[in-house]
């Protein structure tokens, strides 16, 4: 009885504590990874082309003198809220938690590694370029196959409204 109630003891106490160093350990490889990659250069490079996609829908939609003076003082409301709530301080621990969730500490290691080498630098340099191309040959594909899903929607809703 007194091994059982040590053993529950153990378990219950001393286990969680001992795991505990090991979080910070994967955490701390999940920040390494995260410094390696420069995900905060990349993330800002995503808010300026963000900032860059609403300057142009004001454009669209404010145009002549009046237009433009609106547009220069929204556009600096915009970059002051963005710049304020997404810094990088604030999202950091979200981006470990992440990496932390879907790598095991080896696999973290492995990926250090490699993206400190020569192929791993030129991966993260040309990531960016990567994903704005990827982006592309998905939207001419979507503009192709977004009428046949307009087609679809407007199909199926006339069969519910019959009767």
């Amino acid at each position: 009885m007194r091994k059982s109630f040590f053993f529950l003891f153990l378990i219950i106490f001393l286990l969680p504590r001992l795991g505990h160093g090991d979080e910070a350990s994967h955490r701390g490889l999940a920040d390494e990874l995260l410094r390696v990659t420069r995900v905060e250069k990349t993330i800002r490079g995503y808010f300026d082309q963000v900032k860059a996609f609403q300057m142009a829908l004001l454009k669209k939609s404010n145009s002549g003198a009046k237009g433009a003076e609106k547009i220069k003082a929204v556009q600096g409301q915009i970059d002051t809220l963005l710049d304020e709530e997404l810094r990088w301080e604030n999202i950091k621990a979200d981006y470990i938690d992440l990496y932390v969730k879907e790598f095991t500490e080896k696999e973290l290691k492995s990926l250090i590694v490699f993206y400190k080498t020569p192929v791993g630098h030129k991966f993260i340099n040309r990531m960016p370029a990567l994903m704005r191309k990827s982006m592309q040959v998905t939207q001419k594909y979507m503009k192709e196959i977004f009428p046949k899903i307009q087609k679809i929607v407007e199909r199926e809703t006339k069969k519910g409204e019959s009767p």
